[in-house]
């Protein structure tokens, strides 16, 4: 078992999410950041699916048996035992050792993967923690346990690998499909500006500050479907990114929906930090993302 010794917020199970079930009125959920929650499960030898641990703001962790693991994500001061450990490095975490995870000083959130994986109950043929819905397993807190699950793995092949960050703060959105509710002032006002993550947002969305977009109409919109990465714009001006745990719809428009291969990068998004946006055309590559 691993131990929640404490938590600064709910340590979540997530692995990468549900498929095919926006017809169901369920959100996809999964690991904010999945390409550093993919990285974690290869560099311990398993399959890049399996459920890890994602980590907001730092928690210390207590394993009763000797496991490998590793800690990838944001850049976070990490140790074992006291000994201090490198983001992306796999390491021998004994008996009776506890892991620490600091706060982030770039990023935000740290995913945590054990050789072998942990047992979790899987919804709908995810085991991810959805915080909107309930589904999937409950937010673990201090003193809550989590059972390992032993199930066949590789042998890790690298002990580490460096940490990739490009640094930009600029994000790609395709235009729509609800552009044309708004100016065109509107339009280049949002891709000519820098947009602020506030202290509201959460896996449902990113809550921005920063220049009005205006509306051209003010009519009722019916209901439409949501999806990741939409970028909505409620009756205040200030655009909601949607996050992995999104509603399946919503009554406001959207004015772009960002790229796909771009999505991860929210995920390490933190209060404070400034994003722009800017659009590429709908045939463009970038659209195909990683998963």
């Amino acid at each position: 078992m691993i131990t929640v010794v404490s938590a600064v917020a709910p340590i979540l199970m997530e692995d990468l999410g549900r498929r095919r079930v926006g017809r169901l009125g369920v959100p996809s959920a999964g690991a904010f950041d999945r390409a550093s929650a993919k990285l974690a499960q290869r560099l311990v030898g398993n399959p890049e699916y399996e459920t890890g641990l994602e980590v907001v703001a730092g928690a210390r962790l207590h394993s009763d048996r000797a496991v490998t693991a590793v800690v990838t994500g944001a850049d976070a001061q990490l140790s074992v035992d006291g000994r201090a450990l490198a983001v992306n490095e796999v390491f021998s975490w004994p008996a009776g050792g506890e892991l620490v995870i600091g706060a982030a000083l770039r990023g935000l959130r740290t995913y945590v993967a054990v050789h072998g994986g942990f047992a979790a109950h899987r919804v709908l043929g995810s085991a991810s923690t959805d915080v909107l819905s309930g589904l999937g397993p409950s937010p673990l807190r201090s003193g809550d346990r989590i059972a390992l699950a032993h199930r066949p793995a590789r042998e890790p092949l690298v002990g580490h690998v460096p940490a990739m960050s490009d640094g930009s703060d600029l994000l790609r959105v395709v235009l729509g499909p609800r552009h044309d509710w708004f100016t065109p002032e509107a339009v280049q006002t949002l891709l000519g500006s820098t947009y602020t993550v506030t202290a509201a947002s959460n896996r449902v969305g990113l809550w921005l500050s920063g220049a009005h977009l205006s509306r051209r109409l003010h009519d009722e919109l019916p209901p439409e479907p949501l999806q990741r990465g939409a970028l909505q714009v409620p009756a205040s001006g200030s655009p909601i990114l949607m996050g992995p745990d999104h509603p399946t719809t919503g009554g406001y428009p959207v004015i772009a929906c960002l790229v796909e291969a771009d999505w991860d990068r929210c995920g390490q998004l933190a209060t404070g930090d400034e994003i722009r946006f800017k659009a590429v055309e709908p045939d463009s590559p970038v659209r195909s993302g990683l998963w």
